[in-house]
């Protein structure tokens, strides 16, 4: 939030889904590019 974003995933850029971000507000990437 430091940087002006919050909710978009730092490799594809993506948004994040609002379920994702309820249970893990710190995550950075969505949930396929966190897999691999």
């Amino acid at each position: 939030m430091d940087e002006g974003r919050y909710g978009g995933c730092a490799t594809c850029g993506g948004a994040l889904p609002y379920g994702r971000l309820l249970v893990m507000p710190e995550a950075r990437t969505c949930a396929a590019c966190g897999a691999g």
